[in-house]
C-alpha cells in the first residue's frame, strides 16, 4: 500500500499520529469513569463478569463500584433477574485489549478486578487500533476506484473532519470505532469476492457482518444489500440473483457463521427470558411513522451535519458518483437511505453524545460518494480546487476545536439548543449562561413518540440599578472615588477590592444575573463578584458581553443556593490586576426559573 498509494499512506500515518496525541494529551486512563464510561459500562460490563468475577446474573454489585463510581449499566426482567441490555458483541471485540490489561495488572501488581489504571490504559488505545485497520482498509476499498490523491483527501475528511475522531479517541469504548473498521474490511472484502469468489473473502464477509449485526442490530441493513453492488439494470438484478444462487454455497457458510458467533447470545438471552429472541430495550423503541430525518442531520441537539459539516460532501457526491462509478451508486444511495430512516425513527434520534454519533457506523459507505465528489472538484480549475481544499482544512480545524470543546463538557451531549451552540461556538470556555441555554428532554414523553423538552420560564422578581447619578445610589465605600457631575466612578491604580453593595435577596428567587459598565481600557482581569457572605457561597465573572463607546458591559450569573435565600448579598469588583478603570453602572436583578414541558412536532 505504501507503494502504490504513498499519499494515502501519509494521510493514515498522519491521522493516527494526531489521534495517539490526542489520546495521551487527554490522559483518559488516569480519571475513573473517563474511559469505561457511559454505554461502555454496559458493553464492557461482560468480560470482568465472566472472566474475573464468575457471575453474569450481577447478584453482588461490589466488583463494579470503584471510588464511589458504579461501572455497571443493567435491566431487570419483571422477576428481578439483572440483565446487560446490550449484546455481547462489543464485549467480544474488545476482549483482546482486556487479556492484555489483566495480564499488565498482574505484572504491575495493581487489581486484576476489569477496572484498575492498566485496563484503562490499554482499553483507552484501542480505539486507535480499530480506527487504523479501518482506514487501511477503507483505503484499499477506495483505490480501487479513485486515484491516490482524492483517497488521502477523502481519508484526512472523514477521519479528522467528523465525530469518527473524538468517538475513536476519548470515548473509544463505544461501538464505532470497531463497526467502523467492520464495515470497511466487509465492503473491501465485497468487492474482492465479486471478482474472485475465493472462500477467504467469503469467511471474511461473514465475520464481519455478523459481528456488525451482534454489536448494533441494525447494521444487518449493510450486509442485506451487499448484492446491490455492482447492479446499474434490471438484467443486473437478474444477473445477479442466479449467481447468488450458482453460489449458495458461499451463502450457506456466511449464515453458519452468523449462526456460530449469535449462539452465545441466544443462550444468554434464553437464560434471561426463556427465549433465544429477547427485546432486551424495555419501553425503548422506533416510530417509523414518524421519523426525524431532518432533525437527525441539522437540528441543534445533536445534528449529523452541523458537528460533522464536512460530510455534506458525501451527500453532495452521490450525484458525482452516479456519473463516474454507477454500479456504485444503488447501493451507496438505497443502503443510505433505508439507514437513515431507520435512525431517525429510533425514539432518541439525537443519538446522546458528539454530533449524532449513530452516523459513523455508515461512514464507509458515505467515503464512496465523498471521494467522487473529491475527484470532481479536483477536476476543476486552481482557484476552485484552492478553495474546496481551504474548506476541507477549516472544517478539520472547526471539528478538531469542537471535538476538544465535547472532551472538556463545553458542548452538551443531549441537551444543546440553538442559543447554547452559538454561545459556545468556537469559544475556549462557555460563557456562564450557557447552561442556561440548555434544554432537556422530557425522556418518558420521548419514549412514547412524542418531543418534548423542559423549556425555561424566567420571571424577574426585582431589579436595582445603580447608576451613581446621586449618593443615594452610592455605597459609603465608594463615595471617595464619586464623581458627582459625570455620574460615575474613578476607580484609581492600586485599588484590588472595589465596593461592597448590599441587597436582600427576595425569598423566592433562585438566581441572580448582574451586569456592569465599566472603562474598556484595562478591564480585563476585573471580576463582577457575587457573594453570600453568611453562608460562604460566591461567584465571580469577568465576561464582556458588549462593548460600546470605548465601555464594556461585563456580567455575573449565580444559581442562588436554597440556605441563602432570603438573605443579604454582596457585590463588588476584584480589580486582580489593581489597574485604573471607571465603573458606570451596577445593575442588580433577581430571578425565579422554572422548567416547563413544551412538546413540538
Amino acid at each position: 500500500m505504501f507503494r502504490k498509494s504513498p499519499l494515502t499512506s501519509l494521510a493514515i500515518i498522519v491521522t493516527i499520529a494526531v489521534a495517539f496525541f490526542t489520546v495521551f494529551k487527554n490522559e483518559n486512563w488516569n480519571r475513573q469513569g473517563a474511559v469505561i464510561a457511559g454505554d461502555a459500562k454496559g458493553y464492557y460490563t461482560f468480560l470482568p463478569a465472566i472472566f474475573i468475577n464468575g457471575d453474569l446474573s450481577f447478584t453482588d454489585l461490589d466488583p463494579y463500584v470503584h471510588e464511589n463510581n458504579q461501572f455497571i449499566w443493567y435491566n431487570e426482567t419483571e422477576d428481578g433477574t439483572r440483565y446487560i441490555k446490550g449484546t455481547y458483541g462489543t464485549a467480544l471485540v474488545y476482549t483482546p485489549f482486556f487479556f492484555v490489561g489483566h495480564g499488565l495488572a498482574g505484572i504491575l501488581g495493581e487489581k486484576m478486578d476489569g477496572y484498575s489504571y492498566p485496563y484503562r490504559l490499554v482499553l483507552n488505545f484501542s480505539g486507535l487500533f480499530y480506527l487504523f485497520f479501518g482506514l487501511i482498509f477503507l483505503g484499499k476499498l477506495l483505490r480501487k476506484f479513485f486515484e491516490d490523491h482524492v483517497v488521502s483527501i477523502t481519508i484526512f475528511t472523514i477521519a479528522l473532519g467528523s465525530n469518527l475522531f473524538f468517538y475513536s479517541t476519548d470515548h473509544s469504548m463505544y461501538t464505532h470505532a470497531p463497526n467502523f473498521m467492520l464495515l470497511s474490511l466487509m465492503l473491501y472484502a465485497s468487492m474482492m469476492w465479486f471478482e474472485s469468489y475465493r472462500w477467504k473473502w467469503t469467511i471474511t464477509i461473514g465475520v464481519c457482518g455478523a459481528l456488525l449485526a451482534l454489536i448494533r442490530p441494525i447494521d444487518i441493513v449493510f450486509i442485506l444489500f451487499l448484492p446491490l453492488i455492482g447492479i446499474t439494470t434490471v438484467n443486473d438484478l437478474k444477473r445477479r440473483i442466479k449467481e447468488i444462487w450458482q453460489k449458495r454455497l458461499h451463502f450457506l457458510v456466511i449464515g453458519v457463521i452468523f449462526v456460530l458467533v449469535f449462539t452465545p447470545q441466544f443462550i444468554y438471552n434464553y437464560t434471561i427470558s426463556g427465549s433465544i429472541f429477547f427485546y432486551s430495550y424495555n419501553n425503548e423503541r422506533f416510530f417509523f411513522g414518524n421519523p426525524h430525518i431532518l432533525d437527525a442531520m441539522f437540528s441543534y441537539r445533536n445534528g449529523w451535519l452541523l458537528y460533522s459539516p464536512l460530510m455534506i460532501f458525501s451527500l453532495l457526491g452521490m450525484l458525482a458518483l452516479f456519473k463516474q462509478r454507477k454500479e456504485l451508486t444503488i447501493f451507496v444511495v438505497f443502503t443510505f437511505a433505508i439507514y437513515l430512516y431507520i435512525l431517525a425513527s429510533w425514539w432518541c434520534w439525537w443519538y446522546v453524545g458528539f454530533g449524532n454519533r449513530a452516523f459513523i457506523n455508515v461512514y464507509p459507505i458515505l467515503a464512496i460518494p465523498l471521494a467522487a465528489f473529491v475527484h470532481f472538484i479536483l477536476r476543476r480549475g486552481i482557484i476552485v480546487r484552492f478553495l474546496f481544499k481551504a474548506v476541507i482544512l477549516t472544517g478539520m480545524i472547526i471539528s478538531g476545536y469542537q471535538t476538544d470543546q465535547f472532551h472538556q463538557g463545553y458542548l452538551h451531549w443531549s441537551d444543546m439548543t440553538e442559543r447554547a451552540y452559538w454561545d459556545s461556538f468556537l469559544n475556549l470556555t462557555p460563557s456562564q449562561l450557557y447552561y442556561t441555554y440548555l434544554e432537556p428532554v422530557v425522556i418518558d414523553r420521548q419514549q412514547n413518540g412524542e418531543n418534548c423538552v423542559y423549556k425555561p420560564k424566567v420571571e424577574t422578581l426585582s431589579r436595582t440599578v445603580f447608576d451613581f447619578q446621586d449618593s443615594n445610589s452610592i455605597d459609603s465605600t465608594l463615595t471617595r472615588f464619586w464623581e458627582k457631575p459625570k455620574g460615575e466612578l474613578r476607580i484609581p491604580e492600586g485599588e484590588e477590592f472595589v465596593g461592597n453593595v448590599k441587597v436582600s435577596t427576595p425569598a423566592d428567587a433562585n438566581e441572580i444575573y448582574l451586569t456592569a459598565w465599566v472603562s474598556q481600557k484595562y478591564w480585563g482581569a476585573k471580576h463582577l463578584v457575587v457573594t453570600y457572605p453568611e453562608e460562604g457561597y460566591y461567584r465571580d465573572s469577568y465576561e464582556a458581553v458588549k462593548y460600546e463607546d470605548g465601555k464594556v458591559k461585563v456580567h455575573c450569573y449565580m444559581t442562588i443556593p436554597e440556605d441563602a435565600r432570603g438573605k443579604d448579598v454582596s457585590v463588588y469588583f476584584w480589580n486582580k490586576n489593581k489597574s485604573p478603570f471607571t465603573w458606570y453602572e451596577l445593575s442588580i436583578a433577581f430571578r425565579k426559573r422554572t422548567q416547563l414541558v413544551e412538546c413540538y412536532d
